[in-house]
């Protein structure tokens, strides 16, 4: 009777140890924010996306907050162009303020298509973004005084499932606007 048990034991181990091994095959030729490889292991990203916040100056001297997002592992997330059903979608906002305005027309790269998804949670026409993709507004400067605008980007991550906030603030200081992740 020991001996079964045992057998049983190692045999559930063994098949437990080969799932995890197969499941950190797909993150192999990941880098970025991965853990440090232990004996030529695979690594396995930290997160399944990193964003990137930047303000660009256009020739025209319009400026635009540019929000990039960067997927790893097969994760995706629900366009801004989706319907409003989808309470999870990717936004961009800023705090009420006398300052500065953010455009709500925006400029999604690489545009996302409206397909139909036969997931029971979903059921209908979605813009799931899956591949990398950049998000431009248009900012409006209402002042020359110094300010500190704050911000937020929201969505929910698949196949996660979790629904982040990335907070950001804009500033401007003697003439110069920038903006950086809000640590606080």
């Amino acid at each position: 009777m020991k001996n079964l048990i045992t057998f049983l034991l190692l045999l559930i181990i063994t098949a437990c140890t080969t799932n995890k091994q197969q499941a950190k095959v797909e993150y192999k030729n990941i880098s970025y924010n991965a853990i440090p490889k232990l004996n030529n292991a695979p690594t396995v990203p930290l997160e399944p996306y990193t964003i990137l916040f930047q303000i660009e100056e256009s020739d025209s001297k319009e400026l635009n907050l540019v929000v990039s997002m960067t997927l790893f592992g097969g994760s995706h997330f629900v366009s801004p162009h989706s319907s409003d059903r989808f309470s999870g979608r990717f936004t961009i906002s800023i705090d009420d303020n006398v300052h500065l305005v953010l455009d709500d027309d925006f400029k999604e790269t690489p545009r996302s298509v409206e397909k139909y998804d036969t997931n029971p949670f979903v059921k209908g026409l979605v813009n799931w973004v899956s591949v990398s993709a950049n998000y431009k507004h248009q900012l409006h400067i209402k002042t020359q005084e110094d300010f500190e605008v704050r911000g937020l980007v929201s969505f929910t991550i698949e196949p996660r499932c979790s629904f982040e906030k990335i907070p950001f603030i804009i500033k401007y200081i003697d003439g110069k606007i920038s903006v950086r992740l809000n640590k606080s």
